[in-house]
């Protein structure tokens, strides 16, 4: 599944992106190995709570921890997605997340009535009304909780060739060039391609895993690092189907309905960008996946592998490189990409013409890594 809703899905990275707001509460992010992560919202601890409570052994397994404020970067995918002429990209279904025992329904209840007041809707399902929302699961489920705002998009490869469309028919243009040539000189940049390449009075990396193949040899030493991820389609069996995205929490996966198929996927693999492909989760999550949906045969030759690239605060590079005139930095938006991309492009376009920004850019600055 590819989320691509602001409001909800990454609030950690959306509010970041709204700094003109008072920081008031924090996110603890905590990981419990193969049950994946959870975010814990407190709207009344300080920095010194926080401290004490993971000195006194309360918060264990804490990835990162996050201040963050009291507003969301508004939904702006969805009017980009109309003027590109594919709103039908973005499915406003919700998602489930599927809970085994009655320990981790209540954590997950918990977490969820804290953030609640925060404008996170959503809804505590027992075993009928998740029957009732997903007639084809089968298993025995504690319960779940519902979250209606979210959307998702059922084939991003479409949605990115449609918003390739919309850039061509506003003017763009698209150059195929090697982009590791990238060498300033007269003022410009220039890149070298099979046609000639292309130079311009500024330039911008925004190459995702591979950014550091640009910024690396002009001397920044930005600490990108991977994550990677795998996926697998297959076709639902006989005439069943999934009417949302599923989390199935206690177990570790995820099924998607795209318009490919059924996407079964997994959790985070630790390993360098490059390394061979080890999808050994996809194969241990995928009998309990079919246990839990009459699922058919893959559809994907081999399951598919992205990089995902992450900084140590979770937090993407985006703004002018401190020592090159005209070079820029948009990269390191973790699994969010697709649905940070719209405001960081937005907010990289106002610093780049001299607008005045929506949003506070001193929190991405790669100065911040020295």
């Amino acid at each position: 599944m590819t989320a691509c809703y602001l409001r909800c899905n990454n609030p950690l990275s959306a509010n970041r992106l709204n700094r003109g707001l008072s920081m008031q509460y924090f996110v603890v992010m905590i990981d419990y190995g193969r049950r994946g992560r959870e975010a814990i919202v407190d709207p009344e601890i300080t920095r010194r709570e926080v401290i004490s409570r993971i000195a006194s052994g309360e918060y264990k397994n804490i990835s990162f921890i996050h201040e963050i404020d009291d507003g969301a970067v508004g939904d702006i995918t969805a009017e980009i997605l109309a003027e590109a002429a594919v709103p039908e990209l973005l499915r406003r279904t919700g998602w489930l997340k599927l809970f085994r025992s009655e320990a981790t329904l209540a954590g997950a209840v918990r977490d969820f009535e804290r953030a609640r007041p925060y404008g996170v809707d959503g809804e505590v399902l027992d075993s009928k009304a998740i029957a009732a929302r997903e007639p084809n699961l089968t298993g025995e489920f504690a319960g779940a909780v519902y979250f209606p705002a979210p959307g998702f998009v059922p084939d991003p490869g479409a949605l990115a060739k449609a918003y390739a469309a919309l850039f061509k028919r506003k003017g763009g243009r698209f150059v195929v060039g090697d982009a590791r040539t990238l060498e300033q000189a007269g003022g410009r940049w220039r890149v070298g391609g099979p046609e000639g390449g292309a130079s311009a009075r500024a330039v911008v990396v925004a190459l995702g895993p591979w950014s550091d193949l640009v910024f690396r040899p002009l001397g920044y030493s930005i600490p990108l690092g991977i994550k990677r991820g795998y996926h697998l389609h297959l076709a639902p069996r006989g005439n069943a189907v999934l009417n949302h995205p599923v989390l199935d929490s206690d177990l570790g996966y995820l099924l998607a309905p795209m318009n490919r198929g059924i996407r079964l996927t997994t959790g985070v693999e630790f390993a360098r960008r490059d390394a061979p492909s080890t999808p050994i989760q996809i194969g241990q999550a995928l009998p309990r996946a079919h246990a839990l949906f009459p699922l058919g045969e893959p559809v994907d030759a081999k399951p598919w592998m992205g990089a995902r690239p992450c900084l140590p605060d979770m937090v993407p590079v985006i703004g002018q490189a401190p020592r090159h005139p005209g070079l820029w930095f948009d990269f390191g938006h973790q699994h969010h990409g697709l649905t940070l991309g719209p405001a960081t492009g937005r907010l990289l376009a106002e610093m780049m013409t001299g607008e005045t920004p929506f949003a506070d850019p001193t929190p991405y600055a790669a100065a911040r890594f020295g």
